[in-house]
Protein backbone atom coordinates (compact mmCIF):
# COMPACT_ATOMS: atom_id res chain seq x y z
CA UNK A 1 0.00 0.00 0.00
CA UNK A 2 2.99 2.51 1.09
CA UNK A 3 5.99 2.39 -0.79
CA UNK A 4 7.98 4.77 1.38
CA UNK A 5 10.87 2.37 2.14
CA UNK A 6 11.40 0.79 -0.85
CA UNK A 7 14.21 1.73 -2.95
CA UNK A 8 13.72 1.47 -6.56
CA UNK A 9 17.42 2.86 -8.40
CA UNK A 10 20.36 0.45 -8.53
CA UNK A 11 23.57 2.35 -8.60
CA UNK A 12 26.59 0.44 -7.40
CA UNK A 13 29.48 0.88 -5.02
CA UNK A 14 29.42 3.25 -2.12
CA UNK A 15 26.11 4.65 -3.88
CA UNK A 16 24.71 1.61 -2.94
CA UNK A 17 26.00 1.30 0.55
CA UNK A 18 24.62 4.85 1.06
CA UNK A 19 21.44 4.40 -0.24
CA UNK A 20 20.98 1.43 1.78
CA UNK A 21 21.96 2.96 4.91
CA UNK A 22 19.45 6.13 4.33
CA UNK A 23 16.74 3.22 3.45
CA UNK A 24 17.11 1.70 7.05
CA UNK A 25 17.53 5.29 8.70
CA UNK A 26 14.11 5.97 7.18
CA UNK A 27 12.89 2.41 7.88
CA UNK A 28 13.68 2.71 11.06
CA UNK A 29 12.41 6.45 11.86
CA UNK A 30 8.59 5.34 10.17
CA UNK A 31 8.84 2.34 12.17
CA UNK A 32 8.91 4.12 15.39
CA UNK A 33 5.87 6.05 14.37
CA UNK A 34 4.27 2.66 15.20
CA UNK A 35 1.90 1.98 12.32
CA UNK A 36 2.69 -1.45 10.83
CA UNK A 37 1.57 -2.55 7.41
CA UNK A 38 -1.12 -4.33 9.35
CA UNK A 39 -2.25 -1.08 10.94
CA UNK A 40 -2.42 0.44 7.23
CA UNK A 41 -4.61 -2.15 6.15
CA UNK A 42 -6.79 -2.14 8.99
CA UNK A 43 -6.90 2.10 8.14
CA UNK A 44 -7.54 1.28 4.75
CA UNK A 45 -10.51 -1.54 5.27
CA UNK A 46 -11.83 0.75 7.96
CA UNK A 47 -12.21 4.03 4.88
CA UNK A 48 -13.73 1.66 2.33
CA UNK A 49 -16.63 0.37 4.96
CA UNK A 50 -16.90 3.71 6.00
CA UNK A 51 -17.78 4.72 2.52
CA UNK A 52 -19.98 1.93 1.75
CA UNK A 53 -22.44 2.08 4.93
CA UNK A 54 -22.53 6.20 3.82
CA UNK A 55 -23.86 5.09 0.76
CA UNK A 56 -26.25 2.56 1.98
CA UNK A 57 -27.55 4.97 4.36
CA UNK A 58 -28.28 7.63 1.85
CA UNK A 59 -30.20 5.29 -0.29
CA UNK A 60 -32.13 3.82 2.80
CA UNK A 61 -33.48 7.22 4.02
CA UNK A 62 -34.51 7.86 0.54
CA UNK A 63 -36.24 4.30 0.61
CA UNK A 64 -38.48 4.89 4.24
CA UNK A 65 -39.53 7.95 2.49
CA UNK A 66 -40.72 6.10 -0.72
CA UNK A 67 -42.00 3.87 2.05
CA UNK A 68 -44.25 6.63 3.45
CA UNK A 69 -45.37 7.63 0.16
CA UNK A 70 -46.64 3.66 -0.63
CA UNK A 71 -48.10 3.30 2.90
CA UNK A 72 -50.47 6.31 2.23
CA UNK A 73 -51.73 5.17 -1.18
CA UNK A 74 -52.35 1.68 0.01
CA UNK A 75 -54.28 3.07 2.97
CA UNK A 76 -56.18 5.03 0.56
CA UNK A 77 -57.31 2.68 -1.54
CA UNK A 78 -58.22 0.41 1.64
CA UNK A 79 -60.49 3.35 2.91
CA UNK A 80 -62.58 3.34 -0.09
CA UNK A 81 -62.60 -0.39 -0.49
CA UNK A 82 -64.57 -0.93 2.44
CA UNK A 83 -66.91 0.26 5.34
CA UNK A 84 -65.12 -0.85 8.12
CA UNK A 85 -64.56 2.77 10.26
CA UNK A 86 -61.54 1.33 11.48
CA UNK A 87 -60.10 0.82 7.66
CA UNK A 88 -61.25 4.40 7.23
CA UNK A 89 -59.45 6.07 9.54
CA UNK A 90 -56.05 4.51 9.90
CA UNK A 91 -56.18 6.12 6.29
CA UNK A 92 -55.83 9.33 7.55
CA UNK A 93 -53.65 8.65 10.80
CA UNK A 94 -50.80 7.04 9.07
CA UNK A 95 -47.40 8.38 11.46
CA UNK A 96 -44.96 9.44 9.82
CA UNK A 97 -41.55 8.31 9.22
CA UNK A 98 -39.87 10.73 11.53
CA UNK A 99 -38.08 12.58 7.93
CA UNK A 100 -38.85 15.67 7.59
CA UNK A 101 -36.94 17.78 5.22
CA UNK A 102 -35.08 19.66 7.89
CA UNK A 103 -34.09 16.32 9.49
CA UNK A 104 -33.45 14.21 6.53
CA UNK A 105 -30.98 17.51 5.38
CA UNK A 106 -29.18 16.63 8.70
CA UNK A 107 -28.93 13.22 8.32
CA UNK A 108 -27.46 13.25 4.46
CA UNK A 109 -25.43 15.66 5.76
CA UNK A 110 -23.71 13.11 8.42
CA UNK A 111 -23.58 10.44 5.42
CA UNK A 112 -21.64 12.78 3.43
CA UNK A 113 -19.24 13.33 6.32
CA UNK A 114 -18.69 9.94 6.75
CA UNK A 115 -18.46 9.31 3.39
CA UNK A 116 -15.93 12.35 3.10
CA UNK A 117 -13.53 10.43 6.10
CA UNK A 118 -13.80 6.92 4.07
CA UNK A 119 -12.10 8.88 1.30
CA UNK A 120 -9.72 10.91 3.31
CA UNK A 121 -8.50 7.56 4.77
CA UNK A 122 -8.17 6.16 1.31
CA UNK A 123 -6.42 9.28 -0.48
CA UNK A 124 -4.21 9.31 2.64
CA UNK A 125 -3.07 5.53 2.63
CA UNK A 126 -2.50 5.90 -1.56
CA UNK A 127 1.11 6.19 -2.33
CA UNK A 128 0.48 7.87 -5.62
CA UNK A 129 -1.75 10.79 -3.60
CA UNK A 130 -0.04 14.14 -3.73
CA UNK A 131 0.40 16.44 -1.35
CA UNK A 132 -2.65 18.98 -3.26
CA UNK A 133 -4.87 15.14 -3.62
CA UNK A 134 -4.91 15.03 0.40
CA UNK A 135 -4.94 19.04 0.95
CA UNK A 136 -8.27 18.58 -1.14
CA UNK A 137 -9.89 15.26 0.54
CA UNK A 138 -8.64 16.93 3.64
CA UNK A 139 -10.85 20.11 2.63
CA UNK A 140 -13.64 18.11 1.93
CA UNK A 141 -13.55 16.39 5.10
CA UNK A 142 -13.46 19.71 7.00
CA UNK A 143 -16.44 21.14 5.51
CA UNK A 144 -18.56 18.16 5.38
CA UNK A 145 -17.52 18.32 9.58
CA UNK A 146 -17.85 21.70 9.90
CA UNK A 147 -21.24 21.40 7.61
CA UNK A 148 -23.13 19.37 9.71
CA UNK A 149 -26.15 21.03 11.08
CA UNK A 150 -27.13 21.45 14.78
CA UNK A 151 -30.38 19.69 15.37
CA UNK A 152 -28.09 16.72 13.65
CA UNK A 153 -25.09 17.72 16.14
CA UNK A 154 -27.96 17.77 19.03
CA UNK A 155 -29.50 14.04 18.28
CA UNK A 156 -25.80 12.83 17.91
CA UNK A 157 -24.75 14.31 20.51
CA UNK A 158 -21.51 15.97 18.80
CA UNK A 159 -20.04 18.97 21.16
CA UNK A 160 -18.87 21.89 19.62
CA UNK A 161 -15.53 20.80 20.40
CA UNK A 162 -15.33 17.52 18.78
CA UNK A 163 -15.80 19.61 15.84
CA UNK A 164 -13.33 21.58 15.89
CA UNK A 165 -11.18 18.82 16.79
CA UNK A 166 -10.93 16.78 14.02
CA UNK A 167 -11.29 20.57 11.66
CA UNK A 168 -7.40 21.52 13.09
CA UNK A 169 -5.60 18.48 13.14
CA UNK A 170 -7.40 17.68 9.48
CA UNK A 171 -6.39 21.07 8.56
CA UNK A 172 -2.89 21.01 9.82
CA UNK A 173 -1.70 18.00 8.38
CA UNK A 174 -3.22 18.84 4.68
CA UNK A 175 -0.45 21.52 4.64
CA UNK A 176 2.41 19.09 5.33
CA UNK A 177 4.56 17.21 2.65
CA UNK A 178 2.79 13.91 2.80
CA UNK A 179 5.58 11.40 1.49
CA UNK A 180 7.34 11.15 4.96
CA UNK A 181 4.94 11.91 7.34
CA UNK A 182 1.45 9.53 5.92
CA UNK A 183 1.94 7.58 9.21
CA UNK A 184 2.27 10.03 11.77
CA UNK A 185 -1.29 12.06 9.68
CA UNK A 186 -2.82 8.30 10.31
CA UNK A 187 -1.88 8.42 14.38
CA UNK A 188 -3.12 12.13 14.33
CA UNK A 189 -5.92 12.39 12.36
CA UNK A 190 -8.03 8.48 13.54
CA UNK A 191 -8.23 9.32 17.15
CA UNK A 192 -9.25 13.27 16.51
CA UNK A 193 -11.87 11.86 14.23
CA UNK A 194 -13.03 8.91 16.08
CA UNK A 195 -15.59 10.64 18.47
CA UNK A 196 -17.56 12.23 15.75
CA UNK A 197 -17.37 9.05 13.30
CA UNK A 198 -18.45 7.22 16.17
CA UNK A 199 -21.41 9.22 17.24
CA UNK A 200 -22.55 9.58 13.84
CA UNK A 201 -22.66 5.67 12.86
CA UNK A 202 -24.52 5.29 16.72
CA UNK A 203 -27.16 7.54 15.41
CA UNK A 204 -27.52 6.02 12.00
CA UNK A 205 -28.06 2.73 13.98
CA UNK A 206 -30.97 3.89 16.42
CA UNK A 207 -32.68 5.37 13.35
CA UNK A 208 -32.82 2.27 11.65
CA UNK A 209 -33.51 -0.02 14.78
CA UNK A 210 -36.59 -1.93 14.15
CA UNK A 211 -37.40 -2.07 17.49
CA UNK A 212 -36.87 1.66 18.37
CA UNK A 213 -39.47 4.27 17.89
CA UNK A 214 -37.47 6.16 15.15
CA UNK A 215 -37.35 5.52 11.10
CA UNK A 216 -37.00 2.01 11.16
CA UNK A 217 -39.27 1.01 14.00
CA UNK A 218 -42.57 3.62 13.00
CA UNK A 219 -41.70 1.87 9.27
CA UNK A 220 -42.19 -1.41 10.89
CA UNK A 221 -45.20 -0.65 12.37
CA UNK A 222 -46.95 0.76 9.43
CA UNK A 223 -46.50 -1.32 7.32
CA UNK A 224 -47.83 -3.91 9.48
CA UNK A 225 -50.51 -2.28 10.25
CA UNK A 226 -50.98 -1.31 6.65
CA UNK A 227 -51.07 -5.35 5.45
CA UNK A 228 -53.50 -6.22 8.49
CA UNK A 229 -55.94 -3.62 7.11
CA UNK A 230 -55.98 -4.55 3.87
CA UNK A 231 -56.51 -8.06 5.34
CA UNK A 232 -59.48 -6.72 6.65
CA UNK A 233 -61.35 -5.63 3.61
CA UNK A 234 -61.75 -9.35 2.78
CA UNK A 235 -63.00 -10.17 5.99
CA UNK A 236 -65.03 -7.36 7.76
CA UNK A 237 -68.85 -7.20 8.06
CA UNK A 238 -70.81 -4.01 7.01
CA UNK A 239 -71.28 -2.25 9.71
CA UNK A 240 -75.22 -0.83 8.61
CA UNK A 241 -76.70 -4.59 7.74
CA UNK A 242 -74.18 -6.87 9.14
CA UNK A 243 -73.43 -8.03 5.57
CA UNK A 244 -70.05 -9.14 4.01
CA UNK A 245 -68.90 -5.65 2.63
CA UNK A 246 -69.28 -5.54 -1.35
CA UNK A 247 -66.11 -3.74 -1.45
CA UNK A 248 -64.03 -6.32 -0.36
CA UNK A 249 -66.18 -9.50 -2.07
CA UNK A 250 -65.83 -7.99 -5.10
CA UNK A 251 -63.49 -9.19 -7.74
CA UNK A 252 -62.75 -5.44 -9.13
CA UNK A 253 -61.64 -4.65 -5.67
CA UNK A 254 -59.46 -7.81 -5.13
CA UNK A 255 -57.83 -7.11 -8.23
CA UNK A 256 -56.50 -3.98 -6.68
CA UNK A 257 -56.03 -5.22 -3.60
CA UNK A 258 -54.28 -8.88 -4.11
CA UNK A 259 -51.22 -7.07 -5.81
CA UNK A 260 -51.21 -4.31 -3.34
CA UNK A 261 -50.74 -6.49 -0.72
CA UNK A 262 -48.27 -8.85 -2.23
CA UNK A 263 -46.13 -5.42 -2.78
CA UNK A 264 -46.56 -4.74 0.80
CA UNK A 265 -45.63 -7.59 2.10
CA UNK A 266 -42.77 -7.64 -0.37
CA UNK A 267 -41.40 -3.67 0.96
CA UNK A 268 -41.86 -4.89 4.39
CA UNK A 269 -39.67 -7.82 4.34
CA UNK A 270 -37.32 -6.83 2.35
CA UNK A 271 -37.38 -3.02 4.16
CA UNK A 272 -37.45 -4.95 7.63
CA UNK A 273 -33.99 -6.94 6.76
CA UNK A 274 -32.20 -3.73 5.26
CA UNK A 275 -32.96 -1.72 7.81
CA UNK A 276 -31.92 -4.45 10.38
CA UNK A 277 -28.57 -5.04 8.73
CA UNK A 278 -27.90 -0.87 8.29
CA UNK A 279 -28.47 -1.17 12.18
CA UNK A 280 -25.64 -3.90 12.67
CA UNK A 281 -23.49 -1.79 10.29
CA UNK A 282 -23.49 1.27 11.75
CA UNK A 283 -23.29 -0.62 15.59
CA UNK A 284 -20.29 -2.46 14.00
CA UNK A 285 -19.04 0.82 12.91
CA UNK A 286 -19.17 2.74 15.99
CA UNK A 287 -16.96 -0.48 17.55
CA UNK A 288 -14.81 -0.11 14.64
CA UNK A 289 -14.07 3.57 15.01
CA UNK A 290 -12.91 3.16 18.60
CA UNK A 291 -10.98 -0.37 17.71
CA UNK A 292 -9.16 1.85 15.10
CA UNK A 293 -8.14 4.93 16.93
CA UNK A 294 -6.69 2.03 19.44
CA UNK A 295 -5.40 -0.03 16.30
CA UNK A 296 -2.97 3.34 15.41
CA UNK A 297 -1.60 3.51 18.39
CA UNK A 298 -1.00 -0.05 19.18
CA UNK A 299 0.06 -2.76 16.53
CA UNK A 300 -1.00 -5.48 19.64
CA UNK A 301 -4.59 -4.14 18.93
CA UNK A 302 -6.73 -6.96 17.39
CA UNK A 303 -8.57 -6.08 14.02
CA UNK A 304 -11.51 -8.38 14.92
CA UNK A 305 -14.03 -5.28 14.73
CA UNK A 306 -12.77 -3.76 12.04
CA UNK A 307 -12.95 -7.36 10.16
CA UNK A 308 -16.68 -7.90 11.62
CA UNK A 309 -17.88 -4.16 10.37
CA UNK A 310 -16.50 -4.73 6.75
CA UNK A 311 -18.55 -7.61 6.68
CA UNK A 312 -21.25 -6.04 8.23
CA UNK A 313 -20.97 -3.01 5.93
CA UNK A 314 -21.37 -4.85 2.57
CA UNK A 315 -24.24 -7.10 3.73
CA UNK A 316 -25.80 -3.34 4.24
CA UNK A 317 -24.72 -2.21 0.94
CA UNK A 318 -26.52 -5.52 -0.96
CA UNK A 319 -30.09 -5.32 0.94
CA UNK A 320 -30.27 -1.66 0.42
CA UNK A 321 -30.05 -2.32 -3.14
CA UNK A 322 -32.29 -5.28 -3.24
CA UNK A 323 -34.94 -3.09 -1.62
CA UNK A 324 -34.45 -0.80 -3.99
CA UNK A 325 -35.14 -3.14 -6.62
CA UNK A 326 -38.18 -5.09 -5.24
CA UNK A 327 -39.32 -1.33 -5.31
CA UNK A 328 -38.18 -0.36 -8.81
CA UNK A 329 -40.25 -3.37 -10.39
Amino acid sequence: MLSICCVSARPSGRATLSLKLIAVVLCTSLAACGVTRDQLDAVGAFGKSASTLANSVKDAYAQADQNEVDLRLAQQIASVSTSDPAVILRAYGVRRFDLSAKKIKGRLAAAEALSAYGVALATLLDSKTQDSDFSDAATSLTAAIKGLPTPLLNDAGITGDEVAGVGAVVVAFGKIALDIRRREVIEQVVPAAEPVVTKICLLFGRDFDVNRSSVGGIVKSEMIKSIDDIKRVFTAKDVTNGRDADSGATMQNRAVLLPLYEKLWNIKTKSLAAFADINDAAQGCAKASKNLAAVVKDPKVTLDDIIDFAKKAQAAFDAVKSLSGSKAG
